[in-house]
């Protein structure tokens, strides 16, 4: 059952921040956003959505991928 509240987590999540970046469309980018999702539950981080969408954007402003709000934004960070 733990399962299905991470993928549940994750997918709220995911939605959120590419509705947020505006990729919804751009398969690439929502892609390495789960990935970076999935990787962050894996590493610890607790299953509230809010608190993941918080951690995941903070990742992304790191890696420079927040600099551009056009679908690019995602692609950015794994260059």
């Amino acid at each position: 059952m733990e399962e299905l509240s991470e993928i549940s987590a994750i997918n709220s999540a995911l939605k959120a921040i590419c509705r947020e970046l505006g990729i919804e469309r751009d398969r690439k980018s929502v892609f390495q956003i789960a990935t970076l999702l999935i990787r962050l539950v894996k590493e610890g981080c607790p299953l509230d959505t809010d608190h993941l969408v918080a951690v995941a954007r903070n990742q992304l402003a790191d890696a420079g991928s927040m600099s551009t709000p056009e679908r690019s934004a995602a692609t950015d960070m794994f260059g």
